[in-house]
């Protein structure tokens, strides 16, 4: 099917049903845009649209209006490419498709975080010639024309729409697709710390039967996931046959001028436009592509800064000020005959299982030397940035327990075809064995205090950085030997050995000399002081320094030691999460070393490594510091011995420093 509109010579008049096409006065988009159509001009040098800044608005990057036109066209549902040919200057106009962002559906960069899915299907100019793909549920399309500017002119010469050819499911394996916001994301390290259930999702699969891509982002509603291409694109990657899971409500829940329903590119929903989402466009629209739709609910919240008992206070969709997004879910699922999985629910029933400390230690609490990471407001290394506890963003390890209860419901529903599972995964899920399924699990840090560093634990234990006791167990309390963290910091750092004298360069042997063995024997219990020497010396081996023409020592710093951690994110960046902001902050330590107070009980023979150590924030007080609080403590404590959640903990948050920003944090390769 071909359509051809032209406004060269021709005369269009106010969309009726009966004419099928022509200008509107009001958008259908939600929410909807107030047009002046009686100021256009028509003629031989096509619709113009004069400049009309006295009716445009422009409150934030997301609530904006430079007016122009719009003009609906009545088509039957399909996969349409869309080509409108401009007179006025391509910089200068603004084309988008039945309320789409026509700045987002241009960007020609990647969906998600580790840039492994780019954004295929983008609209852009050719010459004066604007094209879109665009999948179309609807029984109509409305194509936008706006000027850039408030003070620009618009003028259109023609819209051509025709169908997109058919798609086939026999060239290639088939693909599961989730979808949803940062709780179902694919994080990076630059990131680490904070993992979605997407990210773990596709390790279940055996990816010779069938591929598995995550198109979560953070910050994303359902609104928004339409307006910026993200569904539209994931639509015309797909096969017929495909699986899609799709969960949305954290985000649709904004409000405020900025993220609000009123706003033109909020992601906040009401209750009625986060139902007409799912009625309107993406059920219909998974309908229409032949793909098997399949509703996730969003976890819960927790109230991370609670005090007091060990019950967990939960924050998700029970406010009084909150759209109910689960049951919104359940409702659209029955309406519309899919399955639906109730992970609302089930996330609730998991964490009381495993209790309010442990739940606390699972989302995002993060404390001073947890991870090098950051967030939209700066680095995590000296806490959380925001000085809170996090209850919407959760840790790998919980990620891991929320993916094994999506595809247990998935797989015991027969939703996804066995087949598409590993085997081993298979065997785990129909037993519900947790440990069966992910072997790192420890008997002894799933619940209460043992479980404070249970994701350090789990990921360590995972990659075999670090092992179990002899009994089976990790017993987080127990010292740890010079020997075992040896051997396991040389593993997360990558390096084949604990480094020896003559495997540093002249620089790093300059700056590590070697110590008398009786300093360092094996089976001596870690004491801080001698874990800064074994840190510094590892951390000179796989970052080697150089000596400037100065004299002056120059370290190899991997990019998360650097200022970039202290740029904020602004609102107006696509990947902005509104969930995650606050005053920029710096990896390096807030309190110098000069400051801190016991320094001097320092032995002579670790005073120089444990002094750079702690200077390129690879250790820090552990006293004084607090998960939620971006603060520093003020004590060394040189001989204190090391126990072994403490080597986790320090382990884990070396291990990132070897990776790039931008891998998948839950990989060690």
């Amino acid at each position: 099917m071909e359509k051809n509109y032209l406004f060269t010579g021709h005369n269009y008049d106010l969309y009726t049903p009966e004419a099928g096409c022509g200008y509107l006065k009001q958008t259908s988009s939600m929410p909807v845009r107030i047009l002046y159509p009686e100021l256009i001009v028509q003629g031989e040098k096509g619709a113009v649209m004069p400049p009309c800044p006295e009716h445009a608005c422009h409150r934030n990057a997301n609530a904006y209006d430079n007016i122009g036109m719009a003009f609906r066209m009545d088509l039957p549902p399909g996969a349409y490419h869309i080509e409108v040919t401009v007179l006025s200057r391509p910089e200068q106009t603004l084309i988008s498709v039945s309320g789409m962002n026509a700045e987002q559906i241009a960007l020609k960069t990647f969906w998600d975080a580790a840039m492994l899915i780019p954004r295929i299907h983008t609209a852009g100019f050719t010459g004066n010639v604007w094209s879109y793909d665009y999948i179309n549920p609807r029984d109509y399309i409305e194509v936008e024309i706006e000027p850039a500017a408030p003070e620009w002119e618009v003028s259109v010469a023609s819209i051509r729409v025709s169908s997109l050819p058919a798609r086939t499911s026999t060239s290639c394996i088939p693909t599961i697709f989730t979808l949803g916001d940062s709780t179902v994301k694919s994080y990076i390290y630059e990131e680490n710390l904070m993992s979605g259930w997407g990210q773990i999702f596709d390790d279940f699969f055996d990816r010779d039967k069938v591929s598995v891509l995550n198109y979560a982002m953070g910050g994303r509603s359902l609104s928004s996931m339409y307006r910026e291409g993200r569904m539209n694109d994931l639509l015309l990657n797909s096969r017929p046959g495909d699986i899609l899971l799709l969960q949305s409500g954290h985000n649709d829940e904004a409000r405020g001028e900025l993220d609000g329903p009123e706003a033109r590119f909020g992601r906040g929903n009401t209750e009625a436009t986060f139902q007409k989402w799912l009625d309107e466009y993406f059920i219909p629209a998974a309908a229409l592509m032949d793909i098997r739709l399949i509703l996730v609910s969003p976890m819960t919240r927790i109230n991370g800064d609670a005090t007091g008992a060990d019950g967990i206070v939960y924050g998700g969709f029970t406010k009084s000020n909150s759209i109910d997004c689960p049951g919104l879910l359940k409702a659209a699922a029955a309406r519309h005959g899919l399955p639906f999985i109730d992970l609302y629910q089930e996330s609730i029933q998991y964490l009381e299982d495993v209790g309010g400390e442990a739940a606390k230690a699972l989302f995002l609490s993060v404390e001073a030397g947890e991870t090098p990471g950051k967030t939209n407001s700066g680095s995590y290394a000296n806490g959380h940035p925001d000085n809170k506890c996090d209850g919407t963003h959760y840790k790998e390890a919980l990620a891991k327990q929320f993916a094994r209860i999506v595809a247990r419901e998935a797989l015991h529903r027969n939703l996804i075809p066995e087949n598409y599972f590993r085997q081993d995964v298979l065997k785990a899920l129909k037993t519900d064995d947790s440990c069966l399924l992910f072997p790192e699990l420890s008997e002894d840090v799933q619940t209460g205090r043992n479980a404070y560093y249970r994701n350090q634990i789990e990921f360590l234990l995972k990659y075999g950085i670090m092992g179990r006791q002899a009994d089976g167990c990790f017993h987080p309390a127990a010292p740890i030997t010079v020997g075992e963290f040896q051997i396991s910091l040389a593993k997360a750092l990558h390096l084949s050995a604990f480094p020896g004298y003559d495997d540093l360069n002249d620089t790093a042997r300059h700056l590590s000399p070697d110590l008398p063995h009786s300093l360092l024997r094996e089976d001596s219990l870690l004491t801080r002081e001698c874990m800064s020497w074994l840190v510094f010396r590892a951390f000179l081996a796989a970052f080697p320094p150089r000596t400037l023409d100065s004299g002056e020592i120059s370290y190899q710093k991997p990019a998360y030691m650097t200022d970039y951690n202290g740029c904020g994110i602004t609102p107006d960046d696509p990947d902005y999460d509104p969930n995650l902001t606050g005053e920029s902050a710096m990896y390096y330590p807030l309190v110098p070393w000069e400051q801190l107070t016991d320094t001097a009980s320092v032995s002579d023979t670790f005073s120089a490594a444990a002094r750079e150590c702690y200077r390129l924030g690879l250790i820090r007080s552990e006293t004084g510091i607090r998960r939620g609080r971006m603060c520093n403590g003020t004590l060394f404590q040189p001989r204190c011995t090391v126990t072994r959640e403490k080597a986790a903990k320090e382990l884990y948050f070396l291990q990132a420093l070897v990776h790039e920003i931008h891998e998948e944090n839950d990989r060690y390769l």
